[in-house]
């Protein structure tokens, strides 16, 4: 049996879908199809305007892998790090001598590194810069650059 929206909601729902949903009118008859069929809405909703907004002139977005073609000029390469090496450090010594909690605790979650980019607005200028990371102990090649 296919279950609906009750008809104290469905009037609301489709002619304003912008509105946030009262309901304190009729607790009773709401159950949880019905709540997860007005999240599904709305999430739909969402989505929809979402994808609209990014086809209009202006909010377009593309990807584009410059790095395959080697004229491209673009040459960084993350510099690789020992896997793990400060935590297998970390753990050697602290088989020999006691750790103090406040040791542990400054050991790094992620000792080998993460590979990445940040596209952020670094100098405050109002463009966008790219901040690309680099492996452990290296240091940054260059400043974010403006986008």
């Amino acid at each position: 049996m296919h279950q609906t929206l009750p008809a104290f909601l469905y009037p609301r729902l489709r002619s304003e879908p912008s509105i946030l949903i009262s309901l304190k009118e009729k607790p009773h008859n709401v159950n949880v199809r019905t709540l997860v069929m007005i999240a599904v809405y709305l999430v739909t909703l969402f989505i929809t305007r979402l994808i609209t907004s990014a086809t209009e002139p202006g909010g377009s977005i593309s990807f584009q892998n410059f790095a395959e073609d080697n004229t491209s000029g673009i040459t960084y390469q993350r510099t690789p790090s020992a896997s793990f090496s400060v935590f297998d450090a970390f753990r050697r010594d602290a088989l020999v001598n006691p750790v103090a909690l406040e040791d542990f605790i400054e050991t790094p979650y992620n000792p080998h590194g993460q590979p990445g980019v940040a596209i952020l607005d670094y100098d405050n200028d109002r463009d966008l810069d790219i901040y690309a990371t680099n492996g452990p102990g290296t240091p940054i090649a260059c400043m974010p650059i403006n986008l």
